[in-house]
């Protein structure tokens, strides 16, 4: 049996304001090779202002705590791992 990936697709038109190629190709003896790339759709000042926008959105309906509402920004982002990687399926 395979192994599982789980890829969310950020988004273009709100923060983090980029999208996702994927390419899988076969390799050997029936197993794949998936590998993810994540692209901007705006430049790095954009992208911050829209982070914040989305911070102060989600605190204004007191759905967040600061804290919480700050890593939630980081989340969306992601690590680099997050945005471009590979990963061999069985």
């Amino acid at each position: 049996m395979g192994r599982r990936v789980h890829l969310a697709c950020p988004a273009m038109a709100i923060y983090p304001c980029a999208y996702r190629t994927l390419r899988l190709e076969p390799q050997t003896e029936g197993t794949w090779q998936l590998a993810w790339q994540t692209h901007p759709v705006a430049n790095a000042a954009t992208t911050a202002e829209a982070g914040q926008r989305m911070l102060k959105n989600w605190l204004a309906v007191d759905a967040f705590s600061v804290d919480f509402g700050q890593q939630y920004v980081q989340q969306a982002f992601g690590r680099e791992g997050d945005r471009q990687g590979k990963a061999n399926l069985s």
